[in-house]
């Protein structure tokens, strides 16, 4: 997470009075479908609902924050935070029937990007990290246990979006990879693919003057 907010403050840092580079920050809010399913191996802790169809069927609401650096009118670097809590549907064998596994997830993401006349496409990669991760036991019910210590994966990410003053709606692919600890893989389910619809709005930052000497004026006498 480090390594993201230097690239942050990097993009920062670049947005000088220097031409037609420009950087803005904005919110953004949407909603996810994701698509879990369960691992290959058969002694697995749960069994995630609509696994065996291989469908879209966990909807979350989400929000965050965007930086957007503009190098110029048509190429972009897009850095995003998202944060959602994902209630998935979920069954077991046990003796005791199992009603949903919910988590805490946190989407970064880093895209490059084109502009063309407002329709801007991308493409990058990007981590989810998982926490906060419990199994719900028996409908209405406040009985839990937490299932695993905190993870991330690794996801490539696709986008499409159109943006007019500076409102954009995104369409965003995010394609799971795998994750830092095998045992996740094999025992809860496989790397999470999700779709993202947001809206959101980018607030252009003020340009830093950075040599400040050059427009000193030469005294006159």
């Amino acid at each position: 997470m480090k390594r993201h907010i230097n690239i942050i403050f990097i993009l920062i840092i670049l947005n000088f009075e220097n031409g037609i580079s420009q950087l803005y920050i904005g919110p953004n809010l949407g909603i996810y479908t994701s698509r879990l399913i369960d691992p290959d191996l058969i002694n697995q802790n749960f069994n995630i609902a609509h696994s065996i169809n291989n469908k879209f069927k966990t909807n979350s609401l989400f929000a965050g924050m965007q930086f957007e650096y503009k190098f110029n009118n048509n190429f972009f670097l897009n850095i995003s935070v998202d944060y959602t809590k994902m209630n998935v549907e979920a069954t077991s064998s046990g003796f005791v029937p199992i009603n949903a596994i919910k988590f805490d997830y946190y989407s970064q993401t880093n895209l490059l990007g084109y502009n063309i006349s407002g329709l801007k496409i991308g493409f990058g990669f990007g981590i989810n990290f998982i926490t906060n991760s419990k199994i719900h036991y028996l409908k209405n019910s406040n009985v839990v246990e937490k299932f695993y210590y905190n993870f991330h994966g690794s996801k490539l990410i696709y986008s499409l979006e159109y943006e007019i003053n500076q409102f954009t709606i995104s369409l965003k692919y995010h394609s799971g990879i795998h994750y830092n600890k095998r045992e996740v893989e094999n025992l809860y389910f496989k790397p999470i693919s999700s779709l993202g619809f947001s809206l959101g709005y980018l607030f252009k930052m003020p340009k830093i003057n950075f040599n400040p000497i050059n427009r000193l004026e030469c005294p006159k006498f």
